[in-house]
């Protein structure tokens, strides 16, 4: 078995003396380190909130007294749309920079639980805050243009058709 002999200071200095080198590369990485910590990006994130509402029908003029479970699944399930690979390839290829998420929420609360009003929340990061907003707009298009798709698949007219 090897013994070891303890290293006295004035050994560790002449050590370092000689590989100079070693502690240069050191501190150098040290203070690239320091710089990145205490001085990050700024990042922007900017925010929206979607809101689906029923059309108006002759059967329920009260858009808000009409909002059934099924609307909010419509959405759940354009938003799952978008969270797939070929979602997230359009949402890129239309100009969506930035880490985004999509949380889709529901109004209903413990005193009117049958009032369900589903929307969407979108939030993106990114350096630049115009890019930021740009991506949550164009995000709330072609969440816009999926439910669009779908009403006219199903039959239903829009508001000005």
């Amino acid at each position: 078995m090897k013994e070891r002999i303890p290293v006295s200071p004035g050994e560790l200095v002449r050590a370092l003396r000689r590989r100079w080198y070693v502690l240069v590369v050191a501190v150098l990485l040290a203070a690239a380190g320091a710089a990145a910590v205490l001085r990050p990006q700024p990042v922007h994130l900017s925010s929206a909130i979607v809101v689906l509402k029923p059309p108006v029908t002759s059967r329920q003029p009260n858009q808000l007294a009409n909002l059934q479970p099924p609307l909010a699944a419509v959405s759940y399930a354009v938003v799952q749309q978008l969270d797939s690979p070929a979602g997230a390839a359009e949402l890129k290829a239309g100009g969506v920079a930035g880490t985004y998420r999509m949380t889709p929420r529901n109004s209903g609360t413990s005193v009117t639980p049958r009032h369900l009003i589903p929307s969407l929340q979108i939030q993106v990061e990114h350096s630049d805050p115009d890019v930021a907003d740009a991506s949550v707009r164009k995000i709330i298009e072609v969440y816009t243009r999926h439910l669009t798709d779908l009403q006219t698949q199903q039959g239903i007219r829009t508001r000005h058709g």
